[in-house]
This record gives C-alpha cells, structure tokens and sequence, in this order.
C-alpha cells in the first residue's frame, strides 16, 4: 500500500535543458511511484532517480515522463529505502525549445506497507531512450539490460503513438548468437489503445540477463520527423 507522498516545488527548465528535482524525506519510505500533470509530462523525460547517492534505474537509457502522467495507470519503480532526512532526487531533461514548468509528486510505502520481495518480484522501467526517426522511415531501439530482467509489457506514451508502427521487438543474447521475437502481432502502436494506455502486453514474460540486448524496430508512418521514445516494464 502507498502510505507516503511527498510533492516537489514547480521549477523552471529551459529548453533543451536539465534540471533536478529533490526531495527531503520526512519519515522513512520506499520511493515506488511518480505521478506528472500530463499537459507537462509530455515535454520531459526522466534522465535518473537516485535515493541518497546511488541511482535507482535498471538501464543507462531515460524514462519518459509521459509513463508517469497523472491520468495514466500508475507505474513501480522499486527504489532502495530511503531514511528520515535522506534525499531523492529525479532527474529531468525538456525536450521542448522553449521553457517548460514542471512539478513531480513522488510516492512510497512506509515501513509495515509492504511485504519483502525477493529478486524476481519486483517491478519496475527500464527506458528506451531518444531516438530521432525520419519521416516514413524505420530505426532500431535497441538497450542492453544491466539487472536481469523479466520484460512482460512496452509502454509507448499516448503523445507518440499515432505516428509509430512497431515493426519487431526481440531478445538478443550478449555474444550476439541467438534473437529471440518476444511480442507479436506488430503492426500500428495505435492499434493498443484498448490495452491500457498503449501498453504492448507480451506474455508469457521473457527473461533477459544481464548484458542482454532488447531490440525494437519501429517505423514512423507520419510525414515528418519525430522522437521515438518509451519504457520496457517488468519484474526483476
């Protein structure tokens, strides 16, 4: 159960610029959700979230904001606690020219909220990054996982999916020797509206290790360049 929530100051980035949001903890909790206005989230995207020093990402590519939007099913990040007086801080990056304001509510569960979950249980992102895909062209995503992970979902934001059809997703192993395809059908991302805010389920979950690469080949059906960017879920 989330029990703690914790709501930063509205700052000011300019564009094509970055900036941090932190917050003090007030009581001990374990940070496990973000939640953005969605007419901001869609000019952001979250670079790191680190409790204390360490950083809490699974991958070395950036979040969407947009996985965060208040009117979008709640996504988990597991976090490290974070104590009394600790900081967490988030990371941002506005993809607009011009400056953007944004304000993040961070929430968590305290001690007793939650029972102890082993490798494997938890869930959490791992983002695909930015990648710029010329018009009616196709490019591939691709992110080498550093936590083993069990991807069961890929979650492309709302703002995006119209102009993307999502031409393969595969699993390669780190000496490059075996692909795997892990989702299927393909075909146009706005086509799993029905799935929950564009949520590509792939089931059963397909494991990935540590050094693993996951590939996802998309194509930009618009007439004009655009960024590609989304969020891997899953539990590691």
């Amino acid at each position: 159960m989330v029990t703690y929530s914790q709501q930063s100051p509205e700052i000011l980035v300019n564009g094509l610029s970055s900036a941090n949001l932190h917050f003090k903890a007030s009581r001990p909790h374990r940070p496990c959700q973000l939640s953005i206005p969605d007419e901001v989230a869609e000019h952001f995207l979250i670079t790191d979230i680190k409790v204390g020093r360490y950083s809490q990402m699974i991958g070395a590519s950036c979040l969407p904001a947009s996985a965060f939007a208040a009117s979008a099913r709640a996504e988990e990040i597991y976090c490290d606690w974070c104590r009394e007086g600790e900081y967490v801080t988030v990371s941002v990056t506005c993809t607009s020219s011009d400056a953007q304001k944004i304000s993040v509510l961070l929430r968590g569960r305290e001690p007793g909220a939650e029972s102890a979950l082993a490798p494997g249980q938890r869930r959490t992102l791992a983002g695909l990054g930015h990648t710029i895909v010329r018009a009616k062209e196709s490019a591939i995503v691709r992110v080498v996982e550093q936590e083993p992970f069990a991807v069961d979902r890929l979650i492309v934001p709302a703002e995006i999916r119209e102009h993307f059809d999502l031409v393969g997703l595969q699993a390669k192993d780190r000496q490059e020797k075996r692909a795997v395809s892990i989702a299927a059908p393909f075909g146009p991302l706005r086509y799993y509206d029905p799935m929950s805010e564009g949520r590509v389920c792939m089931i059963p979950p397909r494991p990935v290790d540590p050094g693993d690469a996951i590939e996802l080949e998309v194509r930009n059906v618009s007439p004009q360049s655009r960024a590609f960017y989304g969020a891997l879920g899953g539990w590691f």
